[in-house]
């Protein structure tokens, strides 16, 4: 179900999120199936996500779970807005990213779920294999 409240609106209301990795449905399968199939460019190179993701990987980055700020603090737009829209702008730099990749050099972008549950089906695997 759709959600169209402002995250202000959300304080204290906890979602409930399938853990990493859940069995999913077959509809669900075949959506998973064509996102990750998708091409995207990754370090100079033209690759679907589900190799990006096991390069990743085997590069050593992990998931993180509502870790990092979505948003960056930017004090020209902060000093141009009323009191009322400092307070929603307050509220939105407290939203973070619901999953994230940290590579080991530090760098970080964000993903979706279907994608970070990919990744923990890798990770897991390399885990379970030695690798």
């Amino acid at each position: 179900m759709f959600d169209d409240r402002c995250p202000a609106d959300l304080k204290g209301v906890r979602r409930d999120r399938k853990p990493l990795g859940a069995p999913v449905k077959p509809m669900q399968a075949g959506r998973r199936k064509a996102l990750l199939a998708k091409q995207i460019r990754f370090d100079g190179r033209t690759m679907t996500k589900a190799q990006m993701i096991e390069e990743v990987v085997r590069q050593g980055g992990v998931i993180k779970r509502d870790h990092f700020s979505k948003y960056v603090f930017s004090r020209s737009a902060f000093n141009r807005m009323d009191a009322a829209e400092q307070r929603a702008y307050d509220e939105k730099l407290k939203t973070k990213m619901p999953f994230a990749v940290q590579l080991p050099s530090g760098t970080f972008f964000e993903v979706t779920q279907t994608e970070a549950d990919y990744f923990a089906e890798v990770a897991g695997q390399g885990a379970r294999h030695g690798a």
